[in-house]
């Protein structure tokens, strides 16, 4: 057997509990049992699967037999290599977690410990050979999965919902069949609103395999972000197991500078193969930066920001941020345009908030802008950068129109950095 560890983290194959309890375990053409348990151990922030618990017939003792031992797993059949039976006839220790028999059916509790689901299923995949509990499904679709209805689901309009367990706490040390409940770290509802950074603290302490499985729980444009946060070794292992196309989705979502950042890390094969797939535009200004190409400040530009015309009101502005904010590569100030794009001026957010919802953005903006042109450099927009503390700088042409924005972290914290 090949034991060299393949060079690519993609999952291998993942399944429900729910589809593996009652699978037929076979050892050399013969039944042995059936699947009535797994046990899993905590490392880290996702449970490590360690063994099959083997339910035997005509009386014969249960049957504890580790993963390593596992050759083939499908929703019904299950094959291992067992040299004798009689040596993995255990008994489950108390200090062991079984994954149906404690989980299932278990409430999940808040932070502030209000029920919000029941645990109807939880997903486990297998990378490099090793097995995880991913995720724990409390949603209506898995309820149909497992009572067999999971085809009803499109026609009620249910969707799958599955949450990572990194945003699951540790398992109470006194869990077991009747006592214990699960507990999220965080609300359900601001799950997704962890900040990237903190994401990519995460990230970074976890082995290979783990790392995998935590990054592909995230949303697309979480994902996006979190990858921006995370060391450039990091960057490269993680791109490693996505497919291409997977990437350039990811890829697709940043600015520019912050996509030729990514990269530049890569190799030259791999930073070809995902340039193939990301948007026209975008890897026509990436391949300009990756060239050195880089002191042309319009290839720093974003457009992704937030414009508003002077009449508009306050109030408004205050109803619709958290809609027109999404996507958005600056968040921290509000453009303010004529309609020929003619920038006016410019609004902080702190500013925003401060100022009463009857004023008119013309009445609160700064209209004294510090901007750039497509003249300047790179060196010149560091320098502007670290005088006045930015976060962004817009740039404008001869006649003011606003052309794009730089962001602060796309000029000062370019690893290939910009020519002195």
């Amino acid at each position: 057997m090949n034991t060299t560890e393949p060079k690519k983290l993609q999952p291998d194959k993942s399944w429900f509990l729910t589809e593996l309890i009652g699978a037929k375990v076979v050892c050399d053409g013969r039944t042995i049992g059936k699947l009535t348990d797994i046990t899993v151990e905590e490392i880290g922030p996702i449970p490590h699967v360690r063994s099959l618990v083997v339910h035997r017939p005509f009386g014969d003792p249960q049957l504890i037999i580790p993963i390593e031992q596992i050759t083939t797993i499908a929703s019904r059949l299950i094959t291992v290599d067992l040299e004798s039976t009689a040596i993995y006839e255990h008994k489950i220790l108390p200090e062991v977690t079984l994954l149906k028999d404690y989980l299932l059916d278990k409430k999940v509790i808040d932070t502030e410990d209000r029920e919000v689901s029941i645990v109807y299923d939880v997903r486990i995949i297998m990378i490099n050979k090793k097995l995880y509990v991913s995720e724990v499904d409390f949603s209506r679709y898995g309820l149909l999965r497992r009572l067999g209805f999971a085809w009803a689901a499109p026609l009620l309009n249910i969707k799958q919902d599955l949450v990572s367990w990194m945003y699951i706490q540790s398992l109470p040390t006194d869990i077991s069949s009747f006592k214990g409940s699960l507990k999220l770290k965080t609300l359900r509802e601001t799950l997704s609103d962890m900040p990237a950074v903190d994401i990519a603290d995460i990230i970074e302490e976890l082995d290979r395999e783990q790392r995998a499985l935590v990054f592909g729980g995230l949303e697309s444009d979480h994902a996006s972000d979190t990858l921006e946060e995370v060391d450039p070794s990091v960057q490269r292992e993680l791109i490693a197991t996505m497919a291409k196309d997977s990437v350039a989705q990811l890829v697709n979502q940043m600015t520019p500078a912050q996509a030729a950042d990514i990269l530049s890390v890569l190799s030259h094969v791999e930073k070809e193969s995902i340039l193939l797939h990301l948007d026209t535009h975008l890897a026509s200004r990436v391949k300009l930066i990756l060239e050195r190409q880089d002191e042309d400040i319009l290839h720093y530009t974003t457009t992704r920001i937030l414009t508003y015309h002077p009449a508009e009101v306050v109030s408004f502005v205050h109803e619709t941020y958290a809609e027109n904010v999404k996507n958005k590569d600056v968040h921290t100030y509000l453009y303010i345009v004529n309609s020929d794009n003619i920038l006016e001026g410019v609004l902080g957010i702190t500013d925003l908030l401060q100022n009463k919802g009857s004023s008119y953005l013309k009445d609160v903006m700064t209209d004294s802008v510090v901007t750039l042109s497509p003249e300047n450099t790179l060196k010149d927009a560091s320098e502007l950068f670290i005088r006045y503390g930015f976060r962004a700088i817009p740039v404008v042409d001869e006649e003011h129109h606003l052309l794009g924005v730089i962001p602060y972290k796309d000029i000062m914290g370019l690893k290939h950095r910009f020519v002195e």
